[in-house]
């Protein structure tokens, strides 16, 4: 992955800045797919959906992303990340 985590890593409880970055950009890719938030936080092992929300806005805030704004279908993502 483009943040140098392994799947492991990231379905995993560490709170790493790394792993953290890695965490959110997939709810947020996840979600721009049109995942709902309790599907993701079922892919993602939480116990509920709100972790996924907060990092999916905290991923958009960081990055720029304005909400609304969709993900180009040629945008280059795997689409092996489960």
């Amino acid at each position: 992955m483009r943040y140098g985590v392994t799947r492991q890593d990231v379905l995993g409880p560490s709170r790493k800045r790394k792993i953290i970055d890695a965490r959110q950009h997939c709810y947020w890719h996840f979600r721009e797919r049109g995942n709902s938030y309790p599907t993701i936080a079922r892919i993602m092992r939480l116990k509920d959906h709100a972790a996924v929300i907060h990092g999916r806005k905290k991923h958009m805030e960081r990055n720029g992303i304005v909400e609304g704004t969709k993900l180009p279908a040629t945008a280059g993502y795997s689409a092996g990340l489960l």
